[in-house]
């Protein structure tokens, strides 16, 4: 499955979004939860139900044919149509699942944006309500189980009334018949909960296949087809052309990506793609890398086309820097392992305490600011020394100086064999390139270094000459790696304390918990009540008797059927509700508790394991192509999985050695009880009518206890794991205090200096260090380590923290999106209490240039942002982030690199408008580059830390 999930393209995780989260989470868990000890449990009960039968029929034919045509008719029509039921409701819960795992995942990875814009109600409520879809159709499932139990009641029931309405020829022959069937029988119905298993084994199953078995896509990064693309082919000349190139996002297909593109890269050159947003510069390098395929035309490379190479050798030697940098977790080593002085990265690697080996958070590289991740993943790019190096907005966040090295170490590590293609926004950062493309509009014109024609570019080149360029050093924004012994999240709760939270929780549903109790009570007499009327029966057998008596007792028979059915649907049912509302509930607490937590306990470092570990590589999928890793994940993955394989075989082992032994006693105390209990009885010391009263209830009861200890050692790690995991959960406290680091990834005091100015109303702030800090401290995400922030001379620790953070609206360094549509997004900027409305929602996307793009897409406004954004350029999500914070109206607007991603021209529209709302609020701008600020009333320039 991991296999699987990694091979597929980028076009399946953009059409199909496939959860893998749930699949190598809940979904393993059912398959492995539903089988197991079940498997055998359930075909023991088969084998002893079979068996039971032919042994009838060769005791008495006819009575037992009665009995099993009323039986198996019965049962079969309930598991066929209650498995398929089971079914509908199983995947329809999954469904509903997915996508509130999708919602509560997006968030997590943008907690800073949720907090920042109080959107815990728009976010939660979201994911509260396909929480309720889901246990609606949950409970339906527990409901439809409990029916299928209590039917094979009345069938049992039907069966028995047969028997004791014909002939035989024996007492003797009907007891053993009636004893044997009806002790089967019971046996088979002990069994019935597995079917309910077996069903969700089946749908989780199929959701599981439905990944492994997804068509054969035509980019296959596990085929050995193609020709190999090796070093010496590609070294040995030749060039990259495009002609007339097009090409669709299979997202939306009416949207055109690229029409009639035509150029060429020879080898030992460097091209340089620039052009306004939405203009198709990505969708060249995706194309060059085999993200997608083309949709018309063809790219060819030293005369073949690129379909016709092995695309893992094809991969091989290139290297793609995204314009989102992906950090995985683990240490900077694991993440570039070699080349990152070419980079620039050493400047802040050397200056942490562990060098290479510092730990960067499970988070994406959370401890990491945006221009440190970008400087890591150009270093693992150049750890290869690939023959075709593409860049895609690689240097947006970096500052000038930075830059300016980075393209410096390109240059002279560039040869007679190497291509090097760059796509940026500035002409200033191609200016080295020997030839230079340009998109405008979707039109394609290439032109050689310098020489260029384009009006609206030529503006471009305009803006993007720097006026007054200074130095600016990029900070560390990490210190300490974390140490060892502090990565433990939570303490082990009590069995007692947890079933306490549990009971707090299911306060609401405490008649459905009571009714479930009653019910299970009533059932549990139900065998004592059960074989007080089976032995009367018998007895009458052996002479002339009444048929009133008679059928006074088939009347007691027939009531204990009805109270079988009745108990069985009402416990299961009433449980079934009480659990999934239970569930649903901490699932939503959980998400409201996390999205609340201050930054540091996301910063915290906790165990990775297997299932987290290839949700992150994944969701990086585009990076996880780009490096050619997919064989590597997924062995670091089965690695992961066979760490404790040993210690669970041995559970195993023991915990079915113990089922064994609890199920081979019941035959020992059959033996016994007929051996001891014949003895009086031919004695006279009580009658036979009470002997087959009290016998077979007793026997049947110790044989029904060691049925239950046998479920419930069948259930023993399903109860490990919720008891763990009701641990963790109820460890999560609301608040953690934070009063000794500015930024918890460091333990340094001197963070920033206080010798800050005042930022006069309406001006605009540059500070080249700390930059990310600053903003973040503005917004509270973390707490002061000394002095003070004043807002109109109060300190803001006095004023509560939502209500300082709705005077301020922040554009962050990470354009993050929610799964959603456009206008959602957008309207989770508004102030708290406030619904946005379309008009409102609309008025921003306009003043930031992003309407025409918007109501150019076939759903509009409704169009789906994808998790993460991912249906968006880098471009638009930038655009799609700054309409949430401007429809807000803030008094103070936080703009940390916010127009970073953005061409030269379409930053002179948002500063335009940045200008026009400036002038009734307090803006507050982080940038690397004086032209993104040259407007402001104010500047202030912090150099880094010593």
């Amino acid at each position: 499955m991991v296999d699987r999930a990694l091979g597929l393209d980028q076009t399946c995780y953009e059409t199909q979004c496939p959860d893998i989260t749930s699949r190598l989470t809940a979904d393993a868990q059912t398959v492995q939860a539903g089988t197991a000890e079940k498997v055998g449990l359930f075909l023991q009960s088969c084998s002893y139900f079979v068996k039971a039968f032919i042994l009838g029929f060769v005791f008495n034919a006819r009575l037992t044919g009665a009995l099993f045509a009323a039986v198996i008719s019965s049962m079969t029509l309930v598991v066929v149509v209650g498995t398929s039921t089971l079914n509908k409701y199983d995947k329809a819960a999954a469904k509903s699942n997915t996508i509130a795992n999708s919602i509560a995942k997006g968030a997590m990875k943008a907690v800073q944006v949720a907090q920042a814009f109080d959107a815990f109600d728009a976010l939660t409520d979201s994911h509260h309500n396909n929480l309720i879809l889901a246990m609606r159709y949950d409970a339906k499932e527990g409901v439809t189980g409990a029916l299928m139990l209590g039917t094979n009641a009345v069938a049992f029931w039907q069966g028995s009334k047969m028997i004791n309405s014909g002939s035989s020829s024996s007492a003797g022959t009907v007891y053993a018949i009636v004893f044997l069937i009806l002790d089967a029988s019971f046996v088979i119905g002990a069994a019935g909960p597995f079917v309910q298993s077996f069903a969700n084994v089946a749908s989780a199953r199929q959701r599981i296949f439905d990944l492994i078995d997804y068509p054969n896509i035509p980019i296959n990064v596990y085929s050995e087809e193609g020709i190999s693309y090796d070093s010496e082919t590609l070294d040995t000349g030749g060039s990259i052309t495009f002609k007339d190139v097009g090409f669709y996002y299979p997202t939306r297909p009416l949207d055109t990506g690229l029409d009639s593109v035509n150029f060429e890269i020879r080898t030992g050159t460097s091209v340089g793609i620039v052009g306004v947003f939405g203009s198709g510069k990505s969708t060249i390098t995706s194309l060059l890398f085999r993200i997608y395929d083309l949709s018309r035309g063809s790219v060819r490379v030293n005369g073949h086309t690129i379909p016709e190479y092995n695309l893992a050798s094809l991969r091989e030697k290139m290297a793609l820097v995204d314009q989102d940098p992906a950090v995985f977790s683990g240490t900077i080593y694991y993440n570039i392992r070699y080349g990152y002085k070419a980079s620039d990265a050493s400047q802040f690697i050397e200056l942490l305490p562990d060098g290479l080996d510092t730990w960067l958070g499970e988070l994406s590289g959370t401890r990491l600011s945006g221009g440190q991740k970008q400087r890591l993943c150009l270093a693992r790019a150049l750890v290869g020394d690939p023959p075709l190096l593409i860049l895609d907005e690689t240097t947006n966040a970096l500052n000038t100086i930075s830059e300016a090295a980075i393209l410096s170490s390109l240059a002279i590590a560039r040869s007679s064999s190497k291509r090097t293609t760059v796509v940026a926004h500035r002409l200033a950062s191609v200016r080295a390139a020997d030839n230079i493309i340009v998109m405008a509009q979707r039109l394609n014109s290439s032109h050689k270094s310098q020489q260029v024609e384009s009006l609206k570019f030529s503006s471009i080149e305009k803006l993007s000459t720097p006026s007054d360029e200074f130095s600016d050093y990029e900070n560390k924004s990490i210190q300490d790696s974390p140490k060892e012994g502090g990565s433990e999240l939570s303490r082990s709760f009590g069995t007692f304390a947890i079933i306490r939270r549990c009971f707090a929780l299911t306060k609401s549903e405490i008649l459905f918990a009571l009714f479930a109790f009653v019910a299970c009570a009533a059932t549990g007499g139900l065998v004592i009540g059960a074989f007080i009327v089976f032995g009367n029966l018998v007895s009458l057998v052996n002479g002339p008797v009444s048929s009133s008596r008679v059928d006074f007792f088939c009347l007691m028979f027939f009531v204990v059927a009805i109270v079988a059915p009745l108990g069985y649907t009402t416990s299961r049912s009433c449980f079934g509700i009480v659990s999934e509302t239970s569930i649903m509930r901490t699932q939503d607490l959980s998400f409201r508790t996390i999205l609340r937590q201050d930054m540091k306990w996301f910063l915290k470092p906790a165990y990775v394991d297997a299932s987290a570990f290839v949700t992150e590589a994944c969701g990086a999928i585009r990076t996880i192509s780009a490096l050619g890793i997919e064989r590597e994940t997924s062995s670091k993955f089965k690695v992961a999985v066979n760490k404790h394989q040993k210690q669970t075989s041995r559970n195993t082992a023991l915990s079915n050695i113990l089922l064994a032994l609890t199920l081979a006693i019941t035959y020992f105390i059959y033996s016994l009880a007929y051996w001891w209990g014949a003895k009086p009885e031919k004695e006279g010391y009580y009658s036979s009518r009470q002997f087959l009263i009290v016998l077979p209830a007793k026997l049947y009861s110790k044989l029904y206890s060691a049925q239950a200890a046998g479920q419930l050692f069948s259930l023993a790690p399903d109860i490990r794991r919720a008891k763990g995991a009701a641990s963790r959960v109820f460890n999560k406290k609301l608040t953690i205090d934070l009063t000794n680091n500015l930024n918890p990834a460091t333990s340094s005091p001197d963070r920033i200096s206080n010798d800050i100015s005042p930022i006069p109303s309406g001006a605009i702030e540059k500070i080249g260090s700390w930059k990310t800090s600053t903003i973040s401290l503005i917004e509270r995400f973390y707490h002061l380590t000394s002095g003070a922030i004043l807002l109109d001379g109060i300190d803001v620790r006095e004023v509560p923290v939502s209500q300082h953070r709705a005077r301020l609206s922040l554009v962050s360094q990470d354009p993050d999106l929610f799964s959603g549509s456009v206008a959602f997004n957008v309207g989770l900027g508004a102030r708290p209490g406030h619904i946005a409305t379309m008009k409102e929602i609309t008025a921003a996307c306009k003043a930031v240039g992003i309407h025409d793009f918007i109501n150019g897409l076939p759903d509009g406004y409704e169009t789906q942002c994808g998790i993460n954004g991912s249906q968006l350029s880098g471009e638009q999500k930038q655009r799609g982030a700054i309409a949430r914070a401007y429809i807000r109206d803030p008094e103070i607007l936080l703009l940390d690199e916010a127009t970073s991603a953005l061409d030269s021209y379409s930053e002179a529209q948002i500063q335009e408008a940045i200008k026009t709302v400036s002038r009734k609020r307090t803006t507050i701008m982080t940038a690397h580059r004086l032209t993104s600020v040259q407007n402001a009333e104010c500047i202030l320039v912090s150099s880094v830390a010593k």
